[in-house]
């Protein structure tokens, strides 16, 4: 699946913020579910119940991720999650 994080996405993302970086805002708009970013793991998940769902971030999401938490100009990106 594709993901586009948006301008909006970038606006309304707050640096350090598992849940409230762009990458995750994206993917919670597209999965319809609360996600949360794991940069250093190269991960992100989602909590059901007593379990979490976890899934590989590419690398161009996770160097987003990083640039953004920097404080880094970042430009709206898609990345390609399976």
């Amino acid at each position: 699946m594709i993901i586009e994080v948006s301008r909006h996405a970038i606006s309304a993302g707050i640096r350090s913020s598992p849940m409230n970086c762009p990458v995750a805002l994206a993917l919670s708009k597209y999965l319809g579910k609360t996600i949360s970013v794991e940069p250093f793991e190269g991960e992100f998940c989602w909590r059901e119940a007593y379990s979490a769902t976890k899934h590989r971030l590419p690398k161009e999401a996770v160097d987003f991720i990083r640039a953004f938490d920097a404080g880094k100009d970042v430009a709206p990106i898609t990345f390609d999650v399976c």
